[in-house]
C-alpha cells in the first residue's frame, strides 16, 4: 500500500497488487475515494460511490527509489489527482468522462505521449468486480482510467466515445498502459 501521509479531503491510499500468472501486470487501485459520495445530477441513476484502477506493465518500476522520477510516478500521480477530482470539485466521474492535464492538455512526462484520461469500465477485473455492495448495502463502482493522445481526446470530444472505441478496439486495447500504443486518432499506415 502506497499510504497516504497528509490528506485533505479524503484520505486516499493506492493499493499494489504486483503481476502474477493470473494478471501479467500491477493493478493498482483506490481506497478513499468512495469515503464520500460524489455529487451526481439530479435524476442519475448511477452509484455516488467509486474507486479508481489503473494497470501498469510487468516492467514498470515500482521501488520507492523509481517512484521519485516521474517518469515512473506520473500514472500514480494521476491516480490520486483524479480520485480527489468529484470531491474537490463537487462532481462526479462516470462512464467516458475525459479528464485532460491541463488546458492545454499537456503530456504526463517528458517521452510520454499521454496528456489526458478517460474514465472506462474495466476489462482487466472480472465482472463481479466492476460493481460492489458495501456492508450498507450501497453500491460502489470499480473504474479504470484509460490513457489518451491529445488527438484521442479531440476524437472522443469531435465524434463521440463510440468512435474512439471502435478505433481502440481494432487494436484490442485494454486499460493497460501502453507506453508505444498507436495513437488512434492518425490514420494507420
Amino acid at each position: 500500500v502506497f499510504h497516504e501521509i497528509v490528506s485533505d479531503l479524503i484520505h486516499l491510499d493506492v493499493h499494489h497488487v504486483p503481476p502474477s500468472d493470473e494478471h501479467p501486470f500491477h493493478l493498482l487501485f483506490t481506497t478513499g475515494m468512495s469515503d464520500l459520495p460524489m455529487t451526481l445530477p439530479e435524476g442519475l441513476d448511477v452509484p455516488a460511490r467509486a474507486e479508481l484502477m489503473i494497470a501498469l506493465p510487468p516492467e514498470w518500476k515500482l521501488s520507492e527509489d523509481d517512484l521519485s522520477d516521474e517518469k515512473w510516478y506520473w500514472p500514480i500521480r494521476q491516480l490520486k489527482t483524479i480520485a480527489r477530482l468529484p470531491h474537490e470539485y463537487e462532481t462526479w466521474l462516470g462512464h467516458d468522462h475525459t479528464i485532460p492535464n491541463g488546458d492545454p492538455a499537456e503530456p504526463y512526462d517528458e517521452g510520454v505521449p499521454y496528456c489526458g484520461a478517460m474514465v472506462v469500465p474495466p476489462l482487466l477485473l472480472p465482472d463481479e468486480a466492476i460493481e460492489i455492495e458495501l456492508p450498507n448495502g450501497e453500491p460502489l463502482s470499480i473504474f479504470a482510467l484509460f490513457w489518451l493522445t491529445n488527438g484521442e481526446m479531440t476524437l472522443k470530444l469531435n465524434e463521440g466515445a463510440d468512435a474512439l472505441y471502435e478505433r481502440l478496439d481494432e487494436l484490442e486495447c485494454c486499460e493497460l498502459l501502453e507506453p508505444d500504443r498507436p495513437d488512434v486518432s492518425l490514420p494507420a499506415n
